[in-house]
């Protein structure tokens, strides 16, 4: 099953990116996605806590790294910017 939800998300995230030429955009509507598709396919409870994570400590780095670029954007309100921020 895991298997398969992490083919769709794979698959969901390239999509994305063809779509929108943004790698932030496409890496986080597959984490949304595969967080999503953990939780309503009741995958154990461990397996959703790793999921989340995961998720969290990826999205944390991204904030982390870039944090002076997207403080700024938070300020402003400018949220098209804060999600192009590389």
């Amino acid at each position: 099953m895991l298997l398969g939800i992490t083919a769709i998300t794979v698959a969901f995230g390239a999509i994305v990116y063809g779509v929108t030429r943004h790698a932030v955009w496409s890496m986080t509507g597959t984490f949304v996605l595969l967080n999503v598709l953990t939780i309503a396919t009741l995958q154990p409870l461990a397996q959703i806590l790793l999921c989340l994570m995961l998720s969290s400590l990826v999205a944390g780095t991204h904030v982390w790294q870039q944090y002076p670029q997207v403080s700024l954007a938070v300020r402003e309100r400018r949220w098209r910017k804060f999600m192009t921020i590389e």
